[in-house]
């Protein structure tokens, strides 16, 4: 059963803003855990004593529309935090905390504590999952794993600009949890929030959710980005999904079509009536090439190949795929 979140502070809010690129749904799909994935956890286990810890940046695999931009990767971290190369703040704050991993004395191929992600296709529709399975907020080593909490949550993102956090199995002990207020921070009788809100590049588009996920949470729409936002002070019940829906354009486009040949040689002329900001260019597994603001493009540096050209401008993004000979 779905149903679309419309509360008082939306709409009080929401009137400082003309429009808005996402709506919020909650939604209830059952949980199923990546049994086909890539582990980042054995990586990291691997890789360095301090395995939980990790900041990386991971490929969607195809263009993902976020706010007025289209990503190629983004770059996560184990606090479930997601950054935008270049933006001044971490524009994601997928349920967010110091999440670790529980690791056994004896390393197995198949973690029970795990970072895993895949770039897949269902029904049609390319989507990236990135799963936190079994992690741990606080752990004592002398004690069972698990005796103190565990949390298993997935992020999906979907082709169409739809991101979704899925929540699964959580295990929490009383001591370190006070529902309605939070989660117990490390080393102190402090207790807080988890994070989950989204922001767009220039930090003036902003939605956070606060309270009950599964009790009418507060949807807050705000143009102004704030470090002390409130957050969700409930532990999300197994099978929840958070769905942030991806609007279409939210302004109408008056700029001048794009009319480039789908065969580049030496270089690329955009009409000059075409209005943009700057340009990016970049090879087909979403790597960025070239970058600029000029209406013609120097392209010699290429290699022959495919390419997408961006266009980047105050209502969104232009994309242009051409074949460099």
């Amino acid at each position: 059963m779905k149903y679309l979140i419309l509360t008082l502070a939306f709409l009080l809010v929401s009137l400082h803003i003309s429009s808005q690129s996402y709506r919020i749904e909650i939604d209830s799909l059952p949980y199923d855990t990546l049994t086909e994935y890539k582990s980042l956890g054995l990586e990291k286990v691997m890789e360095t004593p301090i395995y939980f810890v990790f900041e990386q940046e991971f490929e969607f695999g195809f263009g993902f529309p976020y706010f007025d931009t289209i990503l190629y990767s983004f770059i996560f971290e184990n606090w479930s935090i997601g950054y935008i190369e270049g933006c001044l703040e971490y524009p994601m704050y997928l349920f967010s905390k110091e999440f670790m991993l529980h690791i056994e004395k004896e390393i197995v191929p198949n973690l029970d504590s795990d970072f895993r992600y895949k770039s897949t296709e269902i029904d049609g529709k390319k989507v990236f999952i990135f799963e936190f399975k079994k992690v741990v907020y606080e752990e004592d080593p002398d004690e069972p794993k698990f005796a103190r909490n565990h949390f298993s949550f997935q992020h999906w993102f979907w082709e169409n600009g739809d991101l979704e956090i899925r929540f699964g199995e959580s295990f929490i002990l009383p001591e370190l949890y006070k529902p309605g207020i939070g989660i117990k921070e490390y080393f102190s009788d402090d207790f807080y929030p988890f994070w989950l809100t989204i922001s767009n590049y220039d930090l003036n588009e902003n939605i956070n959710i606060r309270g009950n996920l599964n009790d009418n949470p507060t949807i807050e729409f705000t143009d102004t980005w704030s470090q002390d936002f409130a957050g969700i002070t409930y532990i999300p019940e197994k099978n929840t999904v958070c769905r942030f829906k991806k609007l279409t354009t939210k302004t109408k486009d008056q700029s001048v079509p794009i009319s480039i040949a789908s065969i580049v040689y030496d270089e690329i002329n955009i009409h000059q009536d075409c209005i943009f900001e700057n340009y990016i260019i970049f090879d087909m597994m979403g790597n960025q090439l070239l970058s600029g603001k000029s209406n013609i493009i120097d392209t010699q540096i290429l290699n022959s190949g495919s390419y997408i050209l961006v266009l980047n401008h105050k209502h969104g993004t232009k994309t242009h795929r051409f074949i460099k000979m």
